[in-house]
């Protein structure tokens, strides 16, 4: 599992994908409109299926999305 904990570059994550070298993805939405940002695979050039296999909801309106990627 990697990890990217702040908005400093999607390239990891869209790299990862390509390759195929991320298993698993934990992504953790905050209930809050910004209005701009940075997209967290910026750069794929085909789509990137993904299975939700969790989701966990909390007090504060988080939300916990486990997801895999889809067999293929």
């Amino acid at each position: 599992m990697a990890w990217w904990p702040g908005p400093a570059s999607s390239a990891p994550a869209a790299g990862g994908c390509r390759l195929r070298l991320i298993d698993e993805y934990r992504l953790v939405l905050q209930p809050v409109a910004l209005g701009d940002g940075l997209p967290l695979f910026a750069g794929l050039t085909a789509p990137f299926v993904l299975d939700l296999i969790e989701a966990q909801a909390y007090a504060d309106g988080a939300v916990l999305h486990v997801y895999r990627p889809a067999a293929g």
